[in-house]
């Protein structure tokens, strides 16, 4: 039921973003909850009875605006997929940094959150600790799409048991991994004051959240 919600969460922020970069007239926040709470049926969630009339609505709108809407889609969904189609190329990417700089931590965002996961989980790194920021890894490992670590199976031992995970609710593509990586990742929520898109990118702007977190946490 959870990734329901975040699912209808995801395709309504993308329709809003679109409608802002079209410069067409935004939404409340009651209507943006209303429409999560419609797509949500179509995701596994419960029926709400209006989702044909207001589904419909959404898609006579979109129709017309198809091609616009796949060009501001395209760069994101680009990366997810390729990333899926090869991402071994930017793991071995991480592996070579590591080795070239002997880090002992990975600070990574969005994505390469994802494939910092992916990597660890592959072999025994030696690495201290891992600190993601706004990353999809937990939702990744919920549809059995992480490559290295596939749903209902735990994360190796030689994984770091240090790892802290920032996400932001108003943030659409980060998402807590504490209850599902348990003994290894630690959450933590914060507020980065920005609306979704700009949310996404907005941690490293939070002085008061992220970086003293991020100073307490490294030795």
């Amino acid at each position: 039921m959870q990734l329901s919600v975040m699912v209808a969460r995801a395709v309504v922020s993308a329709f809003i973003a679109w409608l802002r970069v079209s410069g067409q007239p935004g939404v409340t926040g009651q209507q943006r909850d209303q429409l999560v709470a419609v797509l949500q049926p179509e995701f596994g969630g419960p029926g709400l009875g209006v989702k044909d009339w207001l589904l419909g609505r959404v898609t006579s709108f979109m129709a017309p605006r198809r091609d616009a809407f796949s060009n501001w889609s395209g760069a994101p969904l680009g990366d997810i997929l390729r990333y899926q189609a090869r991402g071994e190329t930017l793991r071995n990417f991480i592996g070579e940094r590591v080795r070239q700089t002997g880090a002992s931590v990975i600070l990574a965002h969005s994505l390469g959150g994802v494939a910092a996961v992916d990597w660890l989980a592959s072999g025994n790194r030696n690495l201290a600790a891992l600190v993601t920021v706004g990353s999809q890894a937990p939702f990744f490992y919920e549809i059995d799409a992480l490559a290295s670590c596939p749903y209902g199976t735990k994360l190796p031992e030689s994984f770091p048991r240090r790892w802290l995970n920032f996400y932001d609710p108003r943030d659409f593509l980060s998402y807590a991994g504490q209850a599902l990586f348990k003994g290894f990742a630690h959450d933590v929520k914060v507020d980065n004051g920005q609306p979704f898109p700009e949310a996404h990118s907005a941690y490293w702007h939070n002085d008061a959240e992220v970086w003293p977190e991020i100073n307490r946490f490294l030795p």
